[in-house]
């Protein structure tokens, strides 16, 4: 049952998220507030705080909205291929701003506030499921043994990327990427398809 009162209007929604973003991009996560960003996105203060009781909920929502749809699965038709073309959008989106500047902040406020942790972990969880698409399709292909720990592989994977976009050395440009792939498929014995 809705609640009483006039129905949500979307594009303020997204005017919002699209400010907050914005703000944080070009003032950084310290100076960035909840003025500034209802100043931009042309709405007062109070309709903000109607939708996210803080900045951190209302910035992390707003990264969520920009992060989705890296981790929607492409189908290459390879599992090397598919991983490449994955980790390749993860390593652009920590790797470049808004990402880069948020990222570490987000992660910093999750781990003291227990409603961020929260949505952060079910975040995590629906991006392992459309991680796993690319697996249970090398699965089914034979590229992958049916036994393999596919969550273990996923870490595998994502943590050297996110270790090196937090602390370096360098970027994980493209073809740290591809290192990356190869060596945890090789690490796993899976079959390799050229070409992808």
């Amino acid at each position: 049952m809705r609640r009483p009162g006039r129905p949500r209007d979307a594009h303020a929604d997204e005017a919002i998220l699209d400010a907050a973003l914005a703000e944080v991009t070009e003032h950084g996560w310290g100076r960035a507030c909840i003025d500034s960003v209802a100043a931009r996105a042309g709405v007062s203060k109070a309709t903000i705080y109607r939708r996210w009781p803080s900045k951190e909920r209302l910035v992390f929502d707003a990264m969520l909205r920009v992060s989705e749809p890296v981790f929607e699965p492409a189908d290459t038709g390879s599992l090397r291929g598919d991983l490449i073309d994955q980790l390749g959008r993860v390593a652009e989106l920590v790797n470049q701003p808004p990402g880069c500047d948020l990222l570490p902040q987000l992660l910093a406020a999750a781990r003291v506030d227990p409603e961020l942790r929260e949505l952060h972990e079910r975040a995590s969880a629906h991006r392992r499921q459309l991680v796993r698409a690319a697996f249970v399709r090398a699965i089914e292909r034979g590229e992958l043994d049916a036994t393999v720990d596919v969550d273990t592989l996923i870490d595998l994977l994502a943590g050297p990327v996110f270790f090196r976009a937090l602390f370096g050395p360098g970027s994980p440009d493209p073809g740290f990427v591809r290192v990356t792939v190869d060596s945890v498929l090789a690490a796993v014995g899976a079959r390799v398809v050229t070409g992808a």
